[in-house]
């Protein structure tokens, strides 16, 4: 996913502007992954990063009553396997039964529990899950950026 640039740039419309942010959100996603489960995937991970960025920590964030969470669903309602993998099924998989395959849900799910297991940088973890797949190059370092965990 180009994801990564909507919610670093757009972070000031969290959390008052949800739905204009997960708009932008869908639109990066639409030239290369236009299914509705990737277009749910990108609305809900642009909040949780713009939400990230903006001092919310990681408990926070991951809670099934995240609010802004909430929110979306009325926004746009999120697609039904999003929609469980956000409520929580990363907290109750551990690899191999969870690893990032390319799909959009098993990587949105890799990268969650991973997320929540380590003490990764919020940023790092939007790149693709190591569990289970290979590490073709390196992320970029988003180290700079001013983030609370």
């Amino acid at each position: 996913m180009r994801l990564a640039p909507v919610p670093i740039a757009g972070y000031s419309f969290y959390p008052d502007q949800l739905g204009h942010l997960s708009d932008l959100a869908a639109d990066s996603s639409l030239p290369t992954h236009a299914t509705e489960a990737c277009l749910s995937a990108c609305r809900y991970f642009a909040i949780l990063l713009a939400a990230l960025i903006a001092g919310e920590d990681r408990q926070t964030v991951l809670a099934e009553d995240w609010e802004p969470r909430q929110r979306l669903q009325f926004h746009h309602k999120l697609h039904s396997e999003v929609d469980r993998v956000t409520s929580g099924t990363f907290r109750h998989h551990q690899p191999p039964k969870i690893k990032g395959s390319g799909y959009v849900i098993a990587s949105l799910e890799a990268a969650l529990g991973r997320f929540m297991m380590h003490q990764t940088s919020p940023l790092q973890f939007s790149k693709r899950s190591t569990w289970g797949m290979t590490q073709t190059r390196p992320a970029p370092s988003v180290a700079s950026l001013p983030v609370h965990i």
